[in-house]
């Protein structure tokens, strides 16, 4: 079913004269709770933002940097402004709720500069933060919008406690970092911050089109922070032939580090879906050959150890039939691999010789399983553009409809970013070519999430994350990592994390086995079995990976836990949080719920409010929990399931160990 509308309300909008009009307006949220404050001083553009009367971004400057002296900097006069008011409920095609309420205020600021250059600003305040962007209009059909640099700053207030990544145009795939503002000289989006009193803000972008990334670089004083806009190879950082208007920029506002994760402020930013048709978009749970591709098991080339064989995804698609997993992934099946690096390496239709996709569609088929495909570019993003209708084409005449993208190296056109203009119009293309050709979309090494799956529900997930294969050949991701991205990098949008390794110790890794001495090896997992299952709950994804080798969940009674968990919810509820250290999320699917938890390396103890519960239901529970002993850094195998009896008004106390944490499944009775 396509997106609806409920129900909308919106305001006439009262349009004043400049002469009528203060240099300082205000726009509250709906609840009152966030205010944004417009000024204009000596010709000059500024913003607030405050939540609860406390000022959390001081007057902070707005404007452009143009190419051939048209900056859009000063001198401005305000000729117009306009209020109005937006409320409605519509229903996502998958998600982690099944309604989602999408209410604000809206001041529109229009102004002119003594060149005769228009701008106009949008200012809107939700109940669970703010948001602006900017409209350039174009003068003429001909006219050329240059953008140079622009220049949003954000001037916080105090010294926040902060969570970020460092500012990079290709990647963002690093650990992440807890630090003062004073100390952080750059930093990717979302950057996550928590204020003395106790109140959470975190800075990103909506509705990224046609424009480039925005990253933050430290200005002139410590506590203020500029956008930077990634480059295109020409120099500049956006060029474009119609009427500029910017991704938002968002800044999420919370008393509670778990109302972070419920806010839905990104996605209500983006449009309403493009697609007429969404049956065919199928949330699913998958496996592959992925995890031994990254231990070295097998190879993604043709070869004696060529993982994408005919006969290896047989067995992936076996056992994936056998225990309620649907889709097996297969990377490494195409040929180019082993030309990694020249121009136009891989053919996106054309099979290794040990590879028989054709027979595998049917395979799969007739075992209730669907095949996901996989397209590496290498970076290689022209040649991608020249193959992607026929590739996506062969694709749906083969059965396969969902893919698997990777941008893994340096982009093509050379001089191009992975977060540029470029790329960004790239990934456009890719989203409607497959929504053309029914494919849903994974993709890896991308531009990050900015609420787009609302607009393309067939894109559905994506990296854009220091993942699960970082576990495989480096020192790995400590609990804390995993604990912090649930209040920064998945505050975009789901992430393709590739959770559920079983084998936390890293003992069937090939040629490369880790001795056991009672601590971890730099390349084990650093988490114990408990926190693995947890990871596929907290961690959304409607695509969502089983990461282990087949031979390492079966017989495993943990099993069990992923045969049941859904991917697709019609709730979600935060029931405890703080960034780096834990977070327990409740999900529900029809009548039964599901709860799981994480924590860092000092564990946590949680105690469990079942009042979500239907009220005098009872449930039976299915625990998975560290047991007495289990610790993610000395003893990560030892797992304890219990079978309990919960009703609405019940607690529970559960230890959660270093690295460690709990799922819980919960059936109506």
């Amino acid at each position: 079913m396509p997106m609806y509308r409920l129900f909308t309300l919106a305001l006439v909008l009262l349009l004043v004269s400049c002469e009528q009009n203060p240099n300082k307006l205000e726009l509250s949220s709906p609840d009152s709770g966030n205010q944004i404050i417009f000024e204009l001083i000596n010709g000059k553009l500024y913003y607030s933002v405050l939540r609860e009367d406390e000022v959390l971004i001081a007057p902070s400057r707005l404007g452009m940097k143009m190419f051939g002296g048209k900056d859009l900097m000063a001198g401005f006069t305000l000729t117009e402004h306009a209020t109005r008011s937006f409320h409605e409920v519509w229903s996502p095609v998958w998600g982690e709720n099944e309604q989602i309420t999408e209410s604000y205020n809206e001041l529109s600021v229009s102004l002119e500069n003594e060149t005769g250059r228009k701008l106009q600003l949008i200012f809107r305040a939700f109940d669970d933060g703010v948001a602006f962007r900017y409209v350039i209009p174009q003068r003429d059909s001909t006219e050329q919008i240059i953008i140079m640099d622009e220049y949003t700053e954000f001037n916080f207030s105090e010294d926040f406690t902060s969570w970020s990544i460092p500012a990079n145009f290709d990647s963002y795939e690093f650990l992440y970092r807890k630090l003062p503002l004073s100390q952080l000289e750059n930093a990717n989006t979302p950057l996550t911050m928590k204020s003395a009193s106790g109140k959470y803000l975190s800075i990103h972008e909506a509705h990224l089109e046609n424009y480039a990334e925005m990253t933050l670089v430290r200005g002139n004083d410590s506590l203020t922070f500029i956008s930077a806009l990634a480059p295109a190879s020409k120099g500049y950082k956006v060029k474009r032939l119609d009427t500029v208007s910017t991704p938002w920029r968002t800044i999420m506002l919370a008393e509670s580090a778990g109302k972070l994760i419920e806010s839905n402020l990104i996605v209500n930013l983006n449009p309403p879906s493009m697609l007429e048709e969404t049956d065919w978009i199928t949330p699913m749970k998958y496996v592959g050959i992925w995890w031994e591709l990254h231990l070295g098991i097998s190879t993604w080339m043709q070869g004696d150890r060529h993982g994408a064989t005919t006969k290896n995804m047989q067995k992936y698609i076996d056992f994936a039939s056998a225990h309620q997993i649907q889709g097996v992934l297969a990377e490494g099946w195409n040929t180019g691999w082993e030309n990694w690096g020249d121009s136009g390496a891989f053919s996106f239709y054309t099979p290794y010789s040990d590879f028989d996709l054709a027979a595998l569609s049917v395979y799969a088929a007739e075992r209730g399983v669907s095949l996901i495909g996989h397209h590496e570019t290498g970076g290689d993003a022209i040649s991608y553009e020249a193959q992607l209708d026929s590739a996506f084409a062969y694709y749906d005449s083969m059965g396969v409809h969902a893919v698997k993208t990777g941008y893994a190296g340096g982009i093509r056109p050379k001089g191009e970013t992975h977060h540029g203009q470029f790329m960004v119009n790239h990934h456009r293309k890719v989203m409607e070519a497959a929504a053309k050709h029914k494919l849903m979309i994974d993709a890896h090494e991308p531009v990050k999430c900015t609420g787009e799956h609302r607009t393309y529900p067939n894109y559905m997930t994506r990296e854009g994350a220091r993942g699960m294969e970082w576990n495989a050949w480096s020192d790995g991701n400590p609990p804390s990592h995993t604990c912090t991205l649930p209040f920064t990098r998945c505050l975009a949008g789901p992430l393709d994390y590739t959770p559920g390794i079983f084998d936390v110790l890293l003992l069937n890794q090939k040629d490369k086995r880790v001795a056991w001495n009672g601590n971890y090896d730099q390349t084990s997992i650093h988490s114990t079995i408990a926190n693995q299952l947890a990871l596929m709950l907290v961690i959304y994804s409607p695509l969502q990976m089983a990461a282990d080798l087949p031979e390492n969940y079966e017989g495993h009674p943990a099993l069990a836990w992923i045969e049941a968990l859904p991917v697709n919810f019609s709730q979600s509820k935060v029931l405890e949080a703080e960034i780096g250290e834990y977070v327990t999320i409740a999900r529900k699917q029809g009548d039964n719920w599901y709860v799981a938890g994480i924590a860092n390396e000092q564990g946590h103890y949680s105690n469990i409010d079942f009042d979500f519960l239907d009220l005098g239901a009872d449930y039976e529970g299915i625990m998975y929990k560290d047991s007495a002993n289990g610790d993610g850094l000395t003893n990560p195998l030892a797992l304890q399931i219990d079978t309990l009896s919960i009703e609405d008004h019940d607690r529970l106390a559960v230890r959660m160990a270093p690295g460690g944490g709990f799922a819980l499944r919960l059936i109506k009775q």
